[in-house]
């Protein structure tokens, strides 16, 4: 059995990931997706990542500055990474369920309590903003 799986030999995993968007009345589209093309290009995110702090890399073609025991996994395991999506308020929503799932492994809160509590936590997040 590897890192990667688990007790049925399944492997997967998953990951927190930004997102870029772009809005629907933006006036320069074109120009907006070149932008974002730009900024996640291997020797902008060399750059970047040289600079302010190491992490995977974006592309298949930029360097890999993150921890080397990862490396791995983003570079021969990638298709058992699955990305957390963003939606409305889901930085709130990360936030509240990674709370929860470290009091989960500190023996303070049951799955099923970190699954209700982040989602009740979640629904006043949402009704507030």
């Amino acid at each position: 059995m590897t890192p990667w799986s688990g007790p049925g030999g399944q492997k997967a995993t998953w990951v927190a990931a930004d997102a870029l968007g772009l809005a629907s009345n933006s006036k320069n589209k074109e120009l907006a997706v070149k932008g974002m093309k730009y900024m996640l290009s291997a020797p902008v995110m060399d750059e970047f990542h040289d600079k302010f702090y190491a992490m995977q890399p974006v592309t298949v073609d930029a360097k890999y500055t993150d921890d080397e025991a990862f490396k791995e996994l983003y570079t021969t395991n990638a298709d058992i990474l699955h990305n957390w999506p963003a939606f409305e308020n889901s930085d709130s929503f990360y936030d509240v369920l990674y709370k929860n799932i470290q009091s989960m492994f500190m023996g303070d809160m049951e799955p099923q309590q970190v699954l209700d509590d982040t989602m009740e936590q979640y629904h006043t997040i949402v009704s507030v903003e």
